[in-house]
């Protein structure tokens, strides 16, 4: 009897301590899948965390949108130095191992830089500038939304001699639904726009002839790029006498101040 009794008691216990066990382990996933916080404070925190980073390493006005993350993000790890976890090298070059270990911050920490579509960050620039103890490399990407440049949005990331990161400069903004249905619409033509910002000019007559002076309407700088708030996409002109934003798809001078072509 008491050999029965014994019996129950270990099968007892031991269905005590399974569902203890599975309590525990559930409470961890539930930790471990909880998404990150997008604000200043738990975007620092985590950083941290991460990358065994000090206090003043870290500094973040990363806030969470109704679109996405917006806000600025500034790491210095001169002093500590970290690689991203997964880093895949395709490419043995200085340059290749480089964009490996940049493209692997990048794509751990998507939610934290309001990356959707990794296929939207573009690297714009590598730079490479030697050293005392090796070439010292700075990355810099731009995000696009169909093949539009997003005013405003700028990612550095700058790797040591011993190829870890000892930096990351980032500036994001968030893309509304409605900049991805603008991007697909019809704008005005390069040579529509050139002939507003001419016809303006020529309404100051000293203005008129320093731009003629300049080759007239072909020295103006012209690119269309896409913005986060309405109209979405614009024009952005450079000249010799005033620089322009001008809406891509109303004709409308948006803003107007003193310029020059360098």
């Amino acid at each position: 009897m008491s050999d029965i009794f014994s019996d129950k008691m270990q099968i007892y216990w031991g269905n005590i301590l399974l569902v203890a066990t599975l309590l525990i382990f559930g409470q961890l996933a539930l930790a471990q899948n909880e998404p990150l916080k997008i604000n200043g404070k738990e975007v620092k925190e985590y950083l941290m965390e991460k990358y065994k980073l000090r206090k003043d390493d870290v500094r973040s006005e990363i806030q969470q949108t109704p679109n996405g993350p917006s806000g600025k993000l500034h790491i210095n790890s001169f002093e500590r130095p970290f690689t991203p976890q997964n880093v895949v090298i395709t490419d043995t070059s200085v340059q290749g191992r480089v964009r490996a270990i940049a493209q692997a911050f990048l794509k751990e920490d998507v939610a934290l830089l309001g990356i959707t579509n990794m296929d939207e960050i573009r690297e714009i620039r590598i730079d490479t500038t030697k050293g005392r103890e090796g070439d010292y490399t700075t990355v810099r990407y731009s995000r696009y939304i169909d093949n539009l440049e997003l005013d405003g949005v700028y990612i550095r990331i700058d790797i040591g001699p011993d190829e870890r990161i000892i930096g990351v400069n980032a500036e994001i903004m968030p893309a509304p639904p409605e900049l991805y249905e603008a991007v697909k619409k019809k704008t005005l033509t390069e040579d529509e726009i050139r002939k507003i910002v001419e016809d303006d000019i020529k309404t100051n007559p000293a203005a008129k002839k320093t731009l003629k002076m300049a080759g007239g309407s072909k020295s103006l700088k012209l690119e269309k790029i896409a913005i986060p708030s309405t109209p979405y996409v614009v024009w952005k002109v450079k000249s010799v006498v005033w620089d322009y934003t001008i809406d891509a798809f109303t004709s409308e001078i948006l803003e107007k101040h003193e310029g020059w072509i360098e």
